[in-house]
């Protein structure tokens, strides 16, 4: 009979043991999961962003006139099927070649006659 209680008793220090450690692993489950959700939040949002650049230089290149950009359907290629590494290249690239330069201040330089 003392065996039985004791055995008893220990089965329920192990169940005792089990119980929190299940309750501590589902809490570290349940932190990681929280976790793995925020970083796909963030991965979906700078994919989100990824897309807009590349659409954005998309359409700055097939606004560009054939006198502007004459590697137009070079450009096109390249920023589809690099993805985003072709869009930042264009952007660095190209792109910048085309910003209007700053009007400069004429200054009259000839003498004033009294």
């Amino acid at each position: 009979m003392f065996y039985l209680a004791a055995l008893s008793g220990v089965l329920g220090l192990v169940a005792q043991s089990y119980d929190a450690t299940s309750a501590a692993a589902d809490a570290t489950s349940a932190g990681l999961g929280v976790g793995m959700m925020v970083l796909w939040c963030c991965l979906a949002i700078v994919g989100l962003v990824g897309i807009a650049f590349e659409i954005w230089m998309l359409i700055d290149v097939l606004k560009r006139s054939d006198a502007e950009e004459p590697n137009k359907i070079m450009w096109v290629l390249i920023i589809l099927l690099t993805s985003y590494i072709g869009s930042l290249v264009y952007f660095f690239v190209e792109r910048k070649k085309f910003k209007a330069p700053k009007q400069a201040t004429v200054v009259d330089s000839t003498p004033k006659v009294k």
